[in-house]
């Protein structure tokens, strides 16, 4: 992913990569990956590893969601809420995020976050 920044520092990148699969009869997705990027978006060139865990609880419709985000920065956080995806090209996430880190390192505090997704087929 490139990065671009509007207040004039430059451009870089954010390189991501996750393996993932399903668990047999519950259904549970598990998710492992890493992360790097430049330091225009953590301030630092910075590696990280991701964890997530999914649960389905009504069909594919409403799912249980956690994803956890290492070290000591500004994206380093626990987040844990619901997904709900009521048809093919729409979804809906609402989640409370835990910082992993204190305000010495730029990370904010405690949040509820939403997100609202739409896909194109």
């Amino acid at each position: 992913m490139a990065i671009f920044s509007l207040q004039g520092h430059g451009y870089g990148y954010w390189f991501y990569s996750h393996l993932s699969g399903r668990l047999p009869v519950l259904r549970t997705r598990l998710t492992l990956g890493a992360s790097h990027a430049s330091e225009l978006l953590f301030e630092r060139e910075l590696t990280v590893a991701m964890a997530a865990v999914e649960q389905p609880v009504i069909q594919d419709q409403l799912t249980l969601v956690a994803e956890w985000f290492s070290g000591k920065h500004d994206l380093g956080n626990f987040i844990y809420g619901l997904s709900y995806h009521p048809d093919h090209s729409r979804i809906f996430v609402l989640g409370h995020k835990i910082p992993t880190s204190g305000p010495e390192f730029g990370a904010n505090k405690m949040a509820i976050v939403g997100e609202v997704g739409w896909f194109f087929h």
